[in-house]
């Protein structure tokens, strides 16, 4: 009978110990799943002042140039940013027409070969064209921004414009924001290329004023 009461006993422990442990289970799992609750599912529910802010990246290249060069720029620690859209955008830094910013296409050819049809080809002995393929790199070496290169095109609609992105994307603070370029072909002069990253920035700490 004596065995039988030590046998229950350490039983009715056991069980005891087990309860204590499910409880503290339960404890952490609540907690857990109350911080999770309290998480920013989307980018409009981050707290915070919205400021407009653009992060410019300057690439340079030297004359007759063809290989890939890189840029970077790196998302201040006051909080998150929010990037909206990308331009593209190039200067001669050297020879005629240096220090003139336009768009990082061809599209400049077209307005050469109207000034030459209109008796102006002196205006446009060395037309404002670039080209170039594009890399964007995010956060690290393994988030790419596109399968395969594109064209600088794309960040310049209409010569000149901006390319909104199709979601707004979020750059953590202290991040890196990396832009590759490649000229399509050499070019016989420097030049200066300057990728603009267009959003606004979210101020942490501080609540939104309009």
């Amino acid at each position: 009978m004596a065995e039988n009461k030590d046998a229950l006993y350490a039983a009715i422990r056991r069980l005891q110990q087990d309860n204590d442990q499910f409880k503290q289970a339960l404890q952490q799992m609540q907690g857990f799943m109350t911080s999770q609750m309290n998480v920013p599912k989307f980018v409009e529910e981050i707290p915070g002042r919205r400021s407009p802010f653009f992060y410019p990246i300057e690439v340079s290249f030297s004359a007759n140039s063809t290989a890939k060069r890189e840029g970077t720029t790196v998302v201040s620690a006051d909080g998150p940013f929010v990037c909206t859209g990308i331009a593209l955008f190039f200067k001669k830094t050297d020879g005629a027409y240096d220090g003139i910013w336009g768009p990082a296409t061809a599209f400049d050819a077209r307005i050469a070969s109207v000034g030459q049809q209109h008796g102006f080809a002196y205006l446009f002995d060395q037309p404002h064209c670039a080209s170039f393929t594009v890399e964007i790199t995010a956060h690290g070496a393994d988030r790419l921004w596109q399968s395969l290169p594109v064209a600088s095109a794309l960040y310049s609609p209409q010569a000149g414009g901006a390319f909104m992105l199709a979601a707004a994307n979020l750059f953590d603070p202290n991040s890196t924001i990396r832009l590759g370029l490649t000229p399509d072909k050499s070019m016989p002069y420097a030049s200066l290329v300057q990728g603009i990253f267009l959003g606004y920035k979210i101020i942490t700490g501080a609540q939104y004023q309009p």
